[in-house]
């Protein structure tokens, strides 16, 4: 399958600026997915473009799509040159040659594979420079690791949709994970459609929900179990909150969408661990689910509290949630 390339129109807020010193301004840093770290990019079609590529993987395949590193979105001009230097010689090594400023340099070998290291755009030239691209990865079982085949072949059909393609046209493709955002300051139907899916949330209720998750991630609780015979009490178990918390995405936009796929996730890393509960963990989703409407946030977060109990009865949601 094919790897698309497009080309790169300019996005307006980088006139005037230089590759890998961007000023702060322009650029917003997102909570990478899962365990993933976080995501700089350009403000402000890079950054919601990219939300809406993996809101879209996720809805097409459960597909966690995040940076393969800090530095693997924005790169900094030093962070440029210190990868440039790991990875390219300026005597002949017998591998690939570049071309910097008219001087040469040729890739070393990495020690830990044998191998050449993958190429690095000359310091000042790379599109991670601008706020524009990305070295994708996923994260699978707790951990980053390489696009997945099924991932790989999802992306190769419907990046372009979302504004991102690949920058190389030579087979093999030498980097399957680098994409770059090409649509400058338009956003793509795809995007626009994913923006505009499920029901209006304001940024005070994304907000509040955000502050929740923030809230049981850093308690040091421990997770739970639900009682059916008394919904106020709980048995503690033997993982802490934050083992489950720390996975889920936090609101990236001002749908409720990716709240869905969030109580998802929650129900998806719950199930993976179930085995190394001494009690299962019992949470009612359907309920979760049927409260999630603006009228009713306030039902919503008390529910996502009631998730992790403390030792007292859950919140009780308000009247008419």
């Amino acid at each position: 399958m094919a790897f698309p390339v497009q080309p790169v129109t300019r996005p307006s807020a980088l006139d005037g600026q230089s590759n890998g010193e961007l000023d702060p301004a322009i650029l917003t840093t997102i909570p990478g997915q899962g365990g993933g770290p976080p995501v700089t990019l350009l403000t402000d079609t890079s950054v919601r473009s990219w939300q809406a590529l993996c809101a879209g993987a996720y809805a097409a395949g459960g597909w966690i799509l995040v940076m393969t590193s800090r530095y693997d979105s924005y790169r900094p001009l030093e962070v440029q040159q210190a990868v440039h230097d790991i990875r390219y010689d300026d005597q002949p090594t017998g591998n690939q040659r570049q071309v910097c400023d008219g001087v040469s340099y040729w890739l070393k070998t990495n020690p830990a594979t044998g191998k050449p290291y993958a190429t690095a755009a000359c310091p000042g030239h790379s599109n991670h420079g601008w706020g524009i691209a990305g070295d994708l990865a996923q994260w699978l079982n707790g951990r980053i690791v390489s696009l997945q085949p099924d991932c790989l072949a999802w992306l190769q059909t419907h990046a372009v949709e979302y504004g991102w393609s690949w920058e190389f046209t030579v087979v093999p493709q030498p980097e399957p994970w680098h994409l770059r955002h090409f649509t400058g300051d338009t956003l793509t139907s795809a995007v626009l459609a994913y923006e505009a899916g499920g029901e209006d949330m304001d940024s005070t209720q994304a907000a509040q929900l955000n502050e929740v998750w923030e809230e049981i991630a850093g308690s040091g609780k421990r997770f739970k179990a639900k009682d059916p015979g008394d919904p106020g009490s709980g048995i503690s178990q033997t993982e802490p909150v934050g083992t489950f918390v720390k996975k889920l995405p936090p609101v990236g936009s001002v749908t409720l969408s990716p709240l869905l796929g969030r109580l998802d996730l929650l129900k998806q890393t719950v199930d993976e661990v179930q085995d190394t509960l001494e009690q299962p963990v019992e949470i009612d989703y359907d309920l979760l689910v049927e409260k999630l409407a603006p009228k009713v946030i306030e039902g919503v977060v008390a529910q996502l509290q009631a998730l992790v109990w403390v030792g007292q009865k859950p919140p009780t949601p308000p009247a008419g949630g």
